[in-house]
């Protein structure tokens, strides 16, 4: 269950990393151990170290302060969202930001066990009044103290609770951890060691200026749409909204269409200009299929900018404003080359964790047959209300007229519900390519009609059970696809579900987890 944080007496620590992260970690580990631990010798004719424990605590020392300053580029190198390594290794951005937890941590407890080590020396040979007054100690004593507080406060328990203190904390702390590592090893002549580190960091925040600015385009005005609910009232009668499931759709056709070049799986940093929160970047993942230049972000909202939007424009007594928006990508590893070489892709994913599977649906090629021959692509989609639903309205119906995918979506909050028979409810044989745009950008049409009226689009009103669905799929499939994205605890089960039926298939299966934590 590495996609949902272990917790201990109720509170979030943090991520358990995968098989191949765990390995990763392990022989960085092994490495800096060795570095540390191995090697020493006693001199004992020394004329300047008259004892063992005095000389055996200087080379300590040394050795861990160098040690650090090899962690502290690996540390910048891998917060960076522009990490060379995620093209070289085809890795994802959460596997990195892990790698990153990991090196920061180290060189902390490096620099700590450093500075103890020369105190302690320090004190021992009676130089501590001598030495404390000196700049290369302040500085060592501030780039330590600045260290110690990231390691504690970049917890995850503190990330999450507090998450845009934490960030303006930890970069203000992270520049002066710096400085400090600067002015310390200018004493001695290693500032070189600092010089790889701040180029990497300036060059990260420079090419985030490209993408916003030259890719992108700059803060452009584009459509943000809140979605209602669609029925206008829940199935109990009552006129009362889930405020814990409120989305906005942003629709993007002003960008640099040129250079702005998205592919499947693809993310991206949004920033809406709004006075409450310009600053703020969160990921999302984009939606574009390929008939439209245009792209689309849905927005859960939460906390913070995205609760200020909605409620701004809801209280406008509109549904849609337009705003300046700036998107900084594209970031990510598409996925499409390993699932064009499978006949059937199956999609399990809960909410706006269908963003990156729709893409992938919509592009692949037995989505694309005219004959509803063979075995269908599914996308099996657990949602909490219908207004995510019609959120992805446009492209559900998109993805629907292909005709040789099944929709399956679940919502436990619409038992009793009854379609409506309508002989003029558009079927997925009766969705052309040229009704499609005019079906989908109709208000006049309810969601009942221009989703769940569709042949191949089924509503079910239980919970998904990711166990019968990844069989179900294996069993009808020889050659399969199973991608997972949404909720950590599907995205856990979907992965565990897969592996545990592999071992009684003779087929060609591939497990693709297009979430991302960190």
């Amino acid at each position: 269950s590495y996609k949902q944080p272990i917790k201990l007496f109720g509170f979030e620590l943090g991520f358990i990393p995968n098989r191949i992260e765990s390995l990763v970690i392990a022989g960085s580990f092994t490495i800096f151990m060795v570095g540390c631990c191995w090697g020493y010798k006693f001199h004992p004719n020394d004329t300047f170290w008259a004892y063992k424990s005095w000389q055996i605590t200087r080379y300590i020392s040394d050795r861990t302060g160098l040690i650090a300053c090899f962690a502290m580029n690996l540390t910048f190198l891998f917060a960076g969202r522009n990490n060379f390594f995620l093209w070289a290794t085809g890795w994802n951005f959460a596997s990195f930001m892990m790698y990153h937890k990991f090196v920061a941590r180290c060189t902390v407890l490096l620099v700590f066990v450093h500075t103890i080590g020369f105190t302690w020396l320090t004190i021992s040979m009676d130089l501590y009044d001598v030495r404390h007054i000196l700049d290369y100690w302040r500085y060592g004593a501030v780039a330590t103290t600045c260290g110690m507080i990231m390691l504690v406060f970049s917890s995850h328990i503190f990330r999450k609770r507090l998450y845009d203190i934490f960030l303006v904390a930890h970069i203000i702390l992270a520049v002066f951890f710096m400085v400090g590592s600067w002015f310390h090893l200018l004493h001695f002549g290693l500032q070189y060691y600092c010089y790889s580190a701040i180029g990497v960091w300036s060059l990260d925040r420079l090419l985030r200026y490209v993408r916003m600015f030259l890719l992108f385009g700059g803060f452009r005005k584009n459509k943000i749409t809140i979605i209602k609910n669609p029925y206008g009232k829940d199935l109990s009668g009552t006129d009362e909204v889930d405020k814990d499931d409120l989305f906005f759709r942003i629709d993007i056709d002003n960008y640099n269409k040129s250079l702005f070049n998205i592919k499947d799986g693809n993310f991206s940093f949004l920033y809406i200009l709004h006075p409450r929160g310009f600053w703020q970047s969160h990921p999302f993942t984009m939606v574009k299929i390929k008939e439209s230049e245009d792209f689309t972000i849905i927005v859960k909202v939460k906390k913070g900018l995205t609760k200020h939007v909605y409620n701004s424009i809801a209280k406008s007594g509109k549904e849609s404003q337009y705003y300046r928006i700036c998107v900084e990508g594209p970031y990510g590893m598409t996925k499409s080359d390993v699932v064009s070489q499978f006949e059937n892709l199956s999609c399990v994913a809960i909410g706006t964790g269908v963003s990156g599977p729709l893409c992938y649906l919509n592009h692949h090629r037995n989505s694309e047959m005219n004959e509803k021959s063979g075995v269908q692509n599914v996308l099996h989609w657990g949602v909490r209300s219908m207004a995510v639903v019609e959120a992805y309205k446009q492209e559900l119906i998109q993805l629907a007229s292909k005709g040789n995918v099944k929709i399956n979506i679940y919502c436990n909050r619409m038992k009793g519900y009854s379609p409506r028979q309508d002989s003029n409810s558009p079927s997925s044989g009766s969705v052309s390519e040229e009704k499609v745009d005019t079906i989908a950008n109709s208000s006049a049409l309810s969601i009942t009609d221009d989703v769940l009226g569709l042949d191949n689009v089924e509503l079910i009103t239980e919970y998904m059970c990711v166990e019968e669905v990844v069989n179900k799929d294996m069993d009808e499939s020889s050659s399969l696809v199973v991608m997972t994205c949404g909720y950590p605890i599907i995205c856990d089960e979907t992965r565990y579900q897969f592996l545990k039926t592999l071992d009684s298939k003779n087929g060609e299966y591939q497990l693709i987890d297009d979430s991302q934590v960190w």
